[in-house]
């Protein structure tokens, strides 16, 4: 009898311990599944940001080769026209100091040639002359010369 009760003692001891382990376990495992929830709707929330910022990403990638692509079209643009406009004044310039009889082009000039120029011839000696209607027709066709000369060399050194 005695062992008997002993034994059963031990079986109740060893039941309620098993109890409150399995009491134990299973609260463990409830706080470990609200845990691994809110982890997955976490996991479900970044996803879904991280999408919507790719989709932004995606959308200002295109805008900024859209808006990539139409500068440099203008660099371009404005490079080209500017290249036109210098041959332009280039040209203008070297008419300019063929036709005022300066020995220097306006391209290089810096202030301090004002004695490269040859003097002018004055108004009151050629009104007595005919020689001016010749010496203009000359100076122009020898500008044309001078001007297709100097282009020519102007292309070489671009090349």
């Amino acid at each position: 009898l005695k062992h008997e009760a002993i034994a059963k003692a031990r079986s109740l001891a060893d039941q309620s311990r098993l109890q409150r382990e399995m009491e134990m376990m299973r609260t463990r495992n409830a706080a470990m599944t609200k845990k691994n929830e809110r982890k997955d709707q976490v996991i479900a929330e970044m996803r879904e940001s991280s999408k919507l910022l790719e989709d932004q990403l995606r959308l200002m990638d295109e805008k900024y080769m859209e808006l990539r692509s139409k500068l440099d079209w203008t660099r371009s643009q404005t490079e080209r026209i500017v290249k036109h406009k210098e041959g332009e004044v280039r040209q203008l310039r070297m008419k300019f100091s063929m036709i005022s009889d300066q020995q220097i082009l306006l391209d290089d000039f810096k202030g301090e040639t004002a004695t490269t120029k040859k003097p002018k011839p004055k108004p009151s000696n050629l009104r007595n002359s005919k020689a001016p209607v010749m010496e203009g027709r000359k100076s122009v066709l020898e500008l044309n010369r001078t001007m297709k000369r100097a282009l020519h060399k102007e292309n070489d050194r671009t090349r």
